[in-house]
């Protein structure tokens, strides 16, 4: 799922948009900041990045929040969203680059890395929940082409107890199979034990001598 702050919940908002220079006078780069907000439904797992595709699913279910990042590009300060009672509910910061000229990865002043935020466990919410969903940028200078999106990984509910359903089938499964073949085994045992009782037996017989039939004779 995404949200950006250019949208709201009948419009989905473009993607990128500009931000004037700040007009303030005699002001620093920190009094000037621009900051954008929305508030949008989660909605779930969408058709395209972001959720530029809208939703597959429009009808209300509960989904498990696992994680969320910010994208912001230079000149961003913060991504955050909240719940609609002003419970933080995530917020992405960017790290810019200290390095060198050209230093891929680690250019001076440009972001090269979002703070996330994990939930575990997940948050159990609806797809109907609102969320405010706010983007800064300083703007001592113009932007333009600028993004503030949330990504924001979900997992389906009923996916996830389907497949803890069928995580228990097969333990159980696995049990019954262990226990059936431990009674083999056993009974295995208990076969191999009593043919070797009775041969033995058997042998022993074969091997005791005859009793003489010698008839007695009685004298007068």
């Amino acid at each position: 799922g995404g949200s950006r702050v250019t949208g709201d919940e009948s419009l989905s908002g473009n993607i990128e948009y500009d931000i004037k220079k700040c007009t303030k006078k005699f002001t620093t780069g920190d009094d000037c900041i621009h900051e954008l907000e929305t508030v949008q439904s989660l909605h779930g797992e969408a058709t395209g990045s972001f959720g530029t595709g809208g939703s597959r699913n429009k009808n209300d279910k509960y989904v498990d929040v696992v994680y969320m990042v910010g994208h912001l590009h230079r000149g961003g300060i913060s991504m955050s969203s909240y719940f609609m009672n002003g419970t933080e509910l995530c917020i992405s910061l960017p790290t810019y680059g200290s390095g060198m000229p050209k230093e891929i990865g680690n250019e001076p002043g440009y972001i090269n890395s979002m703070s996330t935020c994990t939930f575990d466990p997940p948050l159990r919410m609806r797809s109907s929940d609102k969320i405010r969903v706010v983007g800064r940028y300083n703007s001592s200078e113009a932007h333009t082409g600028v993004m503030s999106l949330f990504y924001i990984a979900i997992a389906d509910v009923d996916a996830v107890l389907e497949s803890k359903d069928q995580h228990d089938i097969g333990g159980r499964m696995s049990k019954f199979i262990q226990w059936t073949i431990l009674i083999a085994l056993g009974c295995l045992l208990i076969g191999a034990i009593y043919y070797y009782y009775v041969s033995d037996k058997a042998n022993r017989r074969r091997g005791y001598e005859p009793v003489p039939n010698r008839s007695l004779g009685l004298s007068s």
